[in-house]
């Protein structure tokens, strides 16, 4: 139910190259920390809350076409273990 804007398409491809550049188990807080920093100017992660609801993480990667990391939480739906 979200109309795209280039806000949002900018974190989609954010957490895309984000999980590109792992190779191992990705960490909630290492993701939360990186997206914190990419969108610092905007706001950091209480913008992206604004962006996506559901969880800059959880909807986010849901979104982006990738597995959301345990530990992610999506207001809608519970923790994604």
């Amino acid at each position: 139910g979200l109309n795209l804007s280039e806000d949002h398409w900018q974190e989609l491809h954010a957490l895309q190259e984000y999980y590109s550049r792992r190779d191992d188990q990705i960490s909630v807080r290492e993701l939360h920390d990186a997206l914190d920093e990419r969108f610092h100017s905007k706001g950091g992660y209480k913008y992206l809350f604004g962006l996506f609801p559901g969880g800059p993480i959880a909807q986010g990667c849901r979104l982006a076409g990738l597995e959301p990391p345990a530990g992610a939480v999506d207001r809608g739906f519970g923790s994604v273990v």
